[in-house]
């Protein structure tokens, strides 16, 4: 006859399962295990989750920074000159398109530390007629000459 599970729940003595023979030696805690058990605490893993996942991941940690999408509205007699300034400040131009008579929109990601006084250069580069809007878009690498200058 079998017992229902609920049976086994009560047993009079406790199921008691042999320890193994082999004594466990107890190691001091390095450095390291000390680091990691730091960085996988519950405030560290709210505070630092990039850095806990590379660390626990092996990887190596990259330095990134915001980029930012930057659409512009100029006329078509200063397109190339808005072209050279995105340029200069390391964006990517994704798009162009002619959206009225003699004006373009340009598409662009722009490292968001590069942005900084955008708006008068593009005045003064398009005599007041340009316009432009900015919104985050995505983290990307900081190129190594430039981590090297900032850790420096």
């Amino acid at each position: 006859m079998k017992r229902p599970a609920s049976a086994l729940w009560n047993r009079k003595r406790p199921i008691i399962f042999p320890k193994s023979r082999k004594k466990r030696q107890q190691a001091s805690p390095s450095e390291k295990q000390l680091t990691m058990a730091f960085l996988r605490s519950r405030k560290t893993e709210r505070r630092f989750p990039d850095v806990l996942a590379a660390l626990t991941a092996g990887r190596r940690t990259v330095l990134t920074e915001p980029v930012m999408k930057v659409v512009t509205i100029v006329p078509d007699d200063y397109l190339g000159e808005v072209i050279g300034d995105f340029n200069s400040r390391r964006g990517q131009i994704l798009a162009m398109e002619a959206t009225g008579s003699g004006v373009q929109e340009i598409s662009a990601y722009v490292p968001l530390s590069n942005m900084f006084g955008y708006a008068t250069d593009l005045r003064s580069k398009t005599q007041g007629r340009g316009l432009y809007s900015m919104e985050p878009s995505h983290f990307a690498e900081v190129p190594k000459s430039i981590q090297e200058t900032i850790i420096k």
